[in-house]
């Protein structure tokens, strides 16, 4: 049985440091309780972060406490799954962040941690600004020009803007954002 894992990729902004700035100060934790920070009604933390040969991969867990799901047999009738109240369901996020290019690869999880609370996550735990900005692809871009009628829309873009990245930014990227700013005034309100 194969199973689809959907990636999703961002381009990382931090104003007074770096990605792996933050990824070497949640490591200075090691204490498993101390990772753990609360958003909204749940339990974030990251659970594995290693750093190898250009890239950051890490693993992060959302410990969801209610809203626990059931268990059945074959022959039985659904039961609740029983957890001491200290537990939960770990809902996992695996991500990787390429040195080079900084770019971060986001395991899209639909229990899991979104990518706006893994950002809201390492701003609470470093207490500093970090952003993450999609990166749009061609197909994505199609389904946006599709839109029959939106009210008010908002969106940023990354621009590749290294020497290693001028070929994908003149060929892809810059094309489809002027093309998508030409076009705006369908989406009505739409602001940068």
């Amino acid at each position: 049985m194969s199973k689809n894992i959907t990636f999703d990729f961002y381009q990382v902004s931090a104003t007074e440091h770096s990605f792996i700035d933050f990824i070497k100060e949640l490591l200075k934790i090691q204490d498993r309780e101390d990772r753990n920070i609360k958003i909204k009604e749940n339990i974030f933390r990251w659970e594995e972060i290693e750093i190898d040969s250009g890239y950051i991969i890490g693993n992060l867990v959302k410990i969801r406490m209610d809203l626990l799901p059931s268990k059945c047999k074959l022959n039985a009738q659904i039961q609740g799954i029983s957890f001491a109240k200290d537990q939960g369901v770990a809902e996992e996020n695996l991500f990787l962040y390429d040195l080079q290019t900084e770019t971060l690869v986001y395991q899209r999880n639909p229990y899991g941690i979104s990518p706006k609370n893994f950002q809201n996550y390492l701003q609470q735990m470093v207490e500093k600004k970090i952003e993450f900005f999609p990166m749009l692809t061609k197909k994505g871009f199609v389904k946006l020009n599709k839109l029959k009628e939106v009210k008010s829309f908002r969106y940023s873009f990354a621009y590749p803007e290294e020497e290693r990245m001028k070929e994908i930014n003149s060929e892809s990227t810059g094309s489809f954002i002027k093309d998508f700013e030409e076009n705006s005034h369908k989406f009505g309100q739409v602001s940068k």
